[in-house]
């Protein structure tokens, strides 16, 4: 059985169209669902994603009685854009790392400090300044010193001599000793 093309309008009623919509150029016969057929601008048709058709005026406008005073229908088209996502293609991307070596020869300046400790040892009446020979750079470091004279006197002369005495002093001391006996007895009869 042939798939017949839906139609809804503007207050949501049902209708299909009749015959095939490319052979109509200017009007296509439609069959409402109480079995009426009228015809409608073919311009009226809006195509919905699902393949049915939208009609912005409601059938029932399309179906009045002619009065005397001829009616025309006014037909607006409106459009309605959408978008669709569809891969079209895929793309593998790999990546890889070069390495090259080039030489970079650009001068480069280090200057190194030596430092030297020169213990001098001479006592100075007043601090005297930094000074330079050459490229030594001379830096004076002062300490201050307490200076006292120690002089060593004699007082007196302590003598220890040892001597040693053997001396005998006999003494009674009481010693106590503990001693055990033991005797073994006979059984007594039992009364």
């Amino acid at each position: 059985m042939k798939d017949r093309i839906r139609l809804t309008d503007a207050e949501g009623a049902q209708a299909v169209l009749e015959g095939n919509l490319r052979d109509h150029a200017g009007t296509v016969a439609v069959r409402l669902g109480d079995g009426t057929r009228c015809h409608l601008p073919a311009a009226l048709l809006q195509q919905q994603a699902n393949g049915s058709y939208y009609v912005n005026v409601p059938f029932r406008e399309l179906t009045r009685p002619a009065s005397a005073e001829q009616k025309l229908l006014e037909a607006e088209e409106h459009l309605h854009v959408g978008k669709t996502i569809r891969e079209t293609g895929r793309l593998r991307v790999q990546q890889h790392v070069e390495t090259t070596t080039e030489v970079v020869d650009e001068p480069l300046m280090r200057e190194t400090v030596h430092v030297t400790h020169v213990p001098v040892g001479t006592y100075v009446d007043s601090p005297q300044p930094i000074r330079h020979e050459g490229d030594t750079v001379v830096v004076p470091v002062y300490e201050e010193v307490l200076v006292v004279e120690k002089r060593l006197l004699l007082r007196e002369e302590v003598r220890i001599t040892r001597h040693r005495d053997e001396t005998r002093d006999p003494q009674e001391v009481t010693l106590r000793r503990t001693r055990v006996e033991t005797e073994r007895l006979p059984a007594t009869p039992e009364a």
